[in-house]
């Protein structure tokens, strides 16, 4: 019964081991069509060309509405869902 245990808290930490290095699987990252990816552009160049104080008062509007700071290291579907957001508001007008 002990030699069961051991085989089954080193399997337990090989899993572990495992999923930490390779991942779980779960980070497929959708690609961006034209029209996300201009935006993605258009935000970027906006981004470098901002101050620091304009750079904190984006990521608060951004930590705000559920985003991660910094765009840069935005994932695509990050890019995406601010696509999403900005068609949403581009129909009401």
């Amino acid at each position: 019964m002990k030699s069961k245990k051991i085989w089954l808290v080193m399997l337990i930490m090989v899993l572990a081991f495992g999923m930490t290095v390779v991942g779980c699987g779960g980070d497929n990252d959708p690609t961006l069509t034209a029209s996300q990816n201009e935006l993605r552009t258009e935000v970027l160049d906006a981004w470098d060309e901002m101050n620091e104080l304009d750079r904190t008062l984006a990521n608060m509007v951004l930590v705000a509405l559920g985003f991660p700071r910094d765009p840069p290291s935005w994932s695509n579907a990050d890019w995406i869902r601010l696509y999403e957001i900005a068609s949403d508001i581009e129909d009401l007008f």
